[in-house]
């Protein structure tokens, strides 16, 4: 008899090995995943100067960000 994949722990364990436990990008203001394996949220990845580490905000978190990034001076 001829059970289903799933039924047969090695073989789930084997395909659930194959899956990404965790996002590609992520915002790092509130974690919202932006990218697993394709695109899932609009985002902004700004490359600080001299730096390996590349920020990723997500579009909501950038446009937050962006209207209280330029100081007023008077």
């Amino acid at each position: 008899m001829i059970k289903n994949v799933f039924e047969i722990n090695e073989i789930r364990k084997l395909i659930f090995s194959y899956l990404r436990k965790h996002p590609k990008k992520t915002c790092i203001h509130c974690n919202k995943v932006c990218v697993w394996d394709k695109e899932v949220a609009s985002y902004m990845q700004t490359n600080v100067e001299k730096s390996t580490f590349n920020y990723v905000l997500c579009e909501e978190c950038y446009d937050l960000f962006s209207s209280n990034m330029y100081c007023n001076v008077t």
